[in-house]
């Protein structure tokens, strides 16, 4: 019967060749500084270019090439220098990292576990499907030491962990490895980088094979203004994305399917810019159409509407209330919203409302384009200025190049007549 244990093979080597090699060597008196001192460390038996396999009823849970393998007179641990092209698998046989290399290992058998340390690199193995077919991809990992634990199925990462996930990359003093699951997680400092923005926090957890990486607690994320060097972007565009924007949520989850990313946002969302405080409970974003949709009620607190407009559009404006209307303070409130880069317009659905001093413009449906600079309402449109008067109507809309604020179909006026 198969002890349910882990054994320790050493390829190409026979019992009888250890006896020998043992004979052979005799005690080989090694010395080594530690703390201070000099101790001495006896071998009983070393080898060169050999294999290390761990095994587990009967099944591969690991394996690492060594160029230098010894043993001293505890039988039951083992230690080996420049380890390459190591493996480790799961449960069921499949591969969850491949190429780990390490300058150093030691193993005990007792306990059924390993340390490596030193320049440690390995490949997390991601299993997945794509139109019907199983796939495999990498993500590259760093680190300075890495612990196995056969008995938990556990394998931990420590020490300056940088992990390359394509689209982002994640840095943190330790990792933990469920081997069976292929689930990774931290539960301590982390920064999570893409090419747009920079999250922070301190606890995450990652689905290597759906290449998912979830953000609980508190969430925080710098996304630095930049310089846009496309000319298709318009002034207005290029503008808003020179503005610095912090981030902070409850709840962050990043997915990067074929290589697509993609943020979905839970709890107290804020989105800040040095002009604007958007707010809301429920949000996601899509890179590749540069489109960000907001729900669960949302809120834009902002110092003005420059924002709505390019410096040209501005200094075009020739109706003085306008202008008035553009340089105030407004709150803008909805159900939810959707804001689109690509073609700089947004769309605000149920329970509208724009306030602006003794402005207050509400409706159903709200619509936004840069490109025609009309701000449009739709479905009951009240328009209310605070003591002079109420126009309702089904569709009304504020033209900023023309200077007009209008209600139409179906329109109700009170106006009131001073003495």
């Amino acid at each position: 019967m198969l002890r349910k244990t882990t054994l320790l093979k050493i390829s190409g080597i026979f019992i009888g060749v250890i006896i020998l090699g043992w004979v052979s060597y005799g005690i080989i008196q090694d010395s080594m500084a530690v703390r201070g001192s000099t101790v001495r460390l006896e071998k009983v038996f070393e080898m060169n270019d050999i294999t290390l396999t761990g095994y587990k009823d009967g099944k591969t849970n690991w394996r690492v090439l060594a160029n230098y393998v010894w043993s001293g007179r505890n039988r039951y641990e083992a230690q080996a220098d420049s380890i390459h092209d190591g493996m480790v698998y799961d449960a069921a046989g499949v591969t969850v990292m491949q190429n780990l290399s390490a300058d150093h290992i030691e193993v005990r058998l007792h306990s059924r576990q390993f340390r490596a340390y030193g320049q440690i690199y390995g490949e997390f193995i991601r299993h997945f499907y794509e139109k019907g077919r199983a796939k495999v991809d990498t993500i590259q990992l760093h680190a300075g030491e890495v612990n196995y634990y056969e008995i938990s199925g556990r394998t931990y990462f420590r020490k300056d962990v940088k992990v390359n996930q394509g689209v982002a990359q994640i840095t943190a003093q330790e990792i933990l490895l469920e081997n069976d699951t292929h689930v990774a997680f931290i539960d301590n400092d982390f920064t999570v980088k893409t090419e747009d923005f920079t999250v922070r926090g301190n606890h995450l957890v990652m689905n290597i094979d759906d290449n998912i990486v979830e953000i609980v607690g508190h969430v925080t994320a710098q996304l630095p203004g930049k310089k846009l060097n496309d000319a298709t972007r318009d002034e207005r565009e290029a503008r808003l994305k020179r503005l610095d924007t912090n981030l902070s949520c409850d709840y962050l989850k990043l997915t990067a399917k074929n290589n697509a990313l993609q943020l979905y946002l839970e709890g107290n969302i804020q989105l800040q810019q040095p002009d604007k405080l958007i707010t809301t409970q429920k949000g996601t974003y899509h890179k590749e159409g540069d489109y960000f949709h907001l729900e669960n009620g949302v809120t834009i607190k902002c110092q003005d509407l420059n924002w709505l407009l390019s410096r040209s559009q501005i200094e075009k404006l020739s109706n003085r209330d306008i202008k008035k209307i553009i340089q105030k303070p407004s709150t803008i409130s909805a159900d939810s919203a959707d804001f689109y880069a690509k073609d700089q317009s947004f769309e605000l659905l149920n329970n509208v409302r724009f306030e602006q001093d003794d402005l207050v413009v509400t409706c159903r449906r709200a619509t936004y384009k840069g490109s025609t600079q009309r701000l449009e309402f739709f479905g009951d449109v009240e328009i209310i200025r605070e003591g002079q008067e109420k126009i309702s109507g089904q569709y009304g809309v504020f033209d900023i190049s023309l200077g007009t604020l209008a209600a139409e179909r179906g329109v109700k006026a009170n106006v009131l007549i001073k003495d």
